[in-house]
């Protein structure tokens, strides 16, 4: 699936799409080969809600001008605490009233909640609706289709170009949303603005716009990620920091069982009847739990929803990883394509890998960081003789999650004056 879809977009970008004008879309160029879709999302009732948040994030502007905010900060905000774990230690380090805050969300209720409760903050969503309005569908060919998604960006990087020019962005910090990275690059450096950038996830090659440029400094989990970011994008060399921000640590298992205890991880674009097939295989054996873990949009995936309901498993999409653990006391995290496949050794588990049609998370048995399982029988036989396969746990673990530095936040930011 992945790797299909990343021969046809070098591919096209040998031949269709040859400018480096082109990085700017390069993800929704990988991203419309890969799901053979286009999206127009334009009625009336959305463009009177952007219409609102768009004429806040005005009055913001305006407001940051008069206060001489010189800096910027991208955020994603998802859930009603208005904080997201992936960037809480860096934005609690950061003097946010002094930053214009860029706020992604695609909930209404929070984004008007952020209006209300965070400093400056901006919708990224409005400006994203209005970069599209009056952009001309054109239905005919591939190429066609997709210049409309191109033109939308560049409107988009018009956009933020005249708000950071008008307000002379000295520094701007953003998390590697790989939607965005291409425009803030863009702009950071043409205006010649200082940047960082943080990560949220681990890097693949499928995540073709992190390939193109570069930020000032990109700050990493650990030695691992550093030489994974290095692989994809040599322009880091001498710019990376590693800094163990999240905090993660080893978290021992001191329970004692004789059961294979699974969380099984759903993540997007799951070959839900595959992994069907898999579970079927398992169900009915009462040595072997299950628990499964959801995101929050997967509520809505009815078909899994009723077969997790009709053979009676648990599942979740409320509690944090740490909460989930300690409540359902796993030995193996399972998925198809999930970072819990490489997080499980921060919990003293073991990772299983289940071969479908989704390519993402292959790259991971060619490193042997995960048990990779692709056959149609014998898999509880399999998930009892890896149970037993404790050694190899924290070798892993310091391979991917130790490092022989660690910087700390607060001196980054004195040093680079954010």
């Amino acid at each position: 699936m992945f790797s299909k879809a990343l021969s046809k977009y070098n591919f096209l970008r040998r031949n269709e799409f040859k400018d480096k004008s082109y990085n700017l879309s390069s993800l929704e160029l990988f991203e419309v080969i890969l799901n053979k879709k286009f999206y127009y999302k334009k009625n009336i009732i959305n463009f009177l809600i952007h219409l609102v948040f768009f004429s806040l994030s005005i009055l913001t502007v305006i407001k940051c001008k008069l206060l001489g905010i010189k800096k910027a900060n991208y955020l994603i905000v998802n859930n009603n605490s208005l904080e997201d774990i992936r960037s809480k230690a860096i934005n609690s380090e950061l003097n946010v009233k002094d930053y214009l805050n860029i706020v992604r969300s695609q909930n209404t209720k929070i984004l008007l909640k952020s209006f209300f409760y965070l400093n400056n903050v901006i919708s990224h969503q409005s400006i994203i609706f209005f970069s599209s309005l009056f952009v001309i569908e054109k239905k005919k060919n591939f190429k066609e289709k997709f210049n409309v998604i191109h033109k939308c960006n560049k409107n988009k990087n018009k956009i933020y170009l005249l708000i950071f020019k008008f307000l002379d962005i000295k520094k701007f910090i953003t998390i590697d949303d790989y939607r965005e990275i291409q425009n803030f690059i863009k702009i950071c450096k043409k205006l010649n603005i200082y940047s960082i950038c943080y990560m949220h996830s681990r890097f693949s090659k499928y995540r073709v716009s992190l390939k193109y440029g570069n930020f000032n400094k990109y700050i990493v989990w650990s030695d691992y990620f550093k030489k994974k970011l290095l692989e994809i994008n040599p322009n880091y060399k001498n710019k990376v920091i590693v800094s163990n921000f999240r905090k993660f640590r080893l978290r021992r298992n001191n329970f004692k069982t004789n059961q294979v205890r699974i969380l099984y991880f759903l993540d997007t674009m799951m070959d839900t009847k595959k992994v069907i097939s898999y579970l079927e295989q398992i169900k009915a054996n009462e040595k072997i739990k299950i628990f499964f873990r959801l995101k929050s949009n997967q509520i809505d995936d009815k078909y899994f929803i009723n077969y997790l309901n009709k053979n009676n498993f648990t599942f979740t999409n409320k509690e944090n990883l740490e909460k989930t653990v300690k409540k359902y006391k796993p030995n193996i995290f399972m998925a198809t394509n999930s970072n819990a496949l490489i997080e499980s050794y921060l919990y003293d588990c073991l990772p299983v890998l289940l071969k479908t049609n989704n390519d993402y998370s292959f790259d991971l048995i060619k490193e042997n960081l995960v048990f990779y399982y692709s056959k149609n029988k014998n898999f509880s036989k399999f998930l009892f003789k890896i149970i037993n396969k404790k050694n190899i746990k924290y070798k892993i673990f310091k391979k991917i999650w130790l490092s022989k530095s660690n910087q700390n936040l607060k001196k980054i930011f004195k040093k680079y004056d954010f």
